[in-house]
C-alpha cells in the first residue's frame, strides 16, 4: 500500500517520503489500512498460479505420451 500511495505521489508532485505515506496509511486505517486490496492480489494469483502449473502438467504429459516414453514409474 505504501509503494503504490508513493508511486501515485511521485505523478501527483506529493512528498515521497515513506515515512510520511505510512503514518497516513495508519492514521486512515490503522494496521489493517496496509493490508487494504491484498485479498484479491492473493486470489488473483492462486488462480494464475494454479491455471498455469495445471495448464503446464497437463501439457508435458501429452507431449511425452506422443512422444512415445512411459509416464509412468515402477
Amino acid at each position: 500500500m505504501v509503494k503504490v500511495r508513493i508511486q501515485l505521489r511521485s505523478e501527483g508532485g506529493g512528498s515521497t517520503s515513506p515515512i510520511s505515506v505510512a503514518r497516513e496509511v495508519f492514521a486512515e486505517g490503522g494496521a489493517k489500512g496496509f493490508y487494504k486490496g491484498l485479498d484479491s492480489a492473493i486470489i488473483r494469483q492462486v488462480v494464475y498460479g494454479t491455471l498455469r502449473l495445471g495448464i503446464y502438467f497437463n501439457l508435458t504429459e501429452k507431449w511425452k505420451r506422443e512422444s512415445g516414453k512411459n509416464t509412468t514409474t515402477g
